[in-house]
C-alpha cells in the first residue's frame, strides 16, 4: 500500500518525548490496514487530547480497534 510507509513515517511523531496535543489526519488514506500503526503510536503518547480521523477510510473494524484502545 502506498499510504503504509507514509503512515509509519508520520506516526514517529507520537514518540513519548513528543507533546502533541491536537492531530488532524483527516483526508489522509489511512484505512483499516494502518490502524495498527496508529494504535501502537497512541500507546506512547500521553498528551494527545484531540484527533480528527474524518475521511481517512477507517471503517467499522478499524474504529472498533481504536475505541478499545481509548477505553
Amino acid at each position: 500500500l502506498p499510504a503504509a510507509k507514509e503512515t509509519k513515517d508520520l506516526l514517529v511523531l507520537f514518540d513519548e518525548r513528543c507533546s502533541l496535543v491536537d492531530l488532524d489526519l483527516s483526508y489522509n488514506p489511512l484505512g483499516d490496514e494502518n490502524v495498527q500503526y496508529l494504535c501502537t503510536s497512541l500507546l506512547c503518547n500521553k498528551t494527545l487530547m484531540r484527533m480528527n480521523l474524518a475521511y481517512t477510510g477507517i471503517l467499522e473494524p478499524g474504529a472498533i480497534v481504536l475505541a478499545r484502545l481509548l477505553k
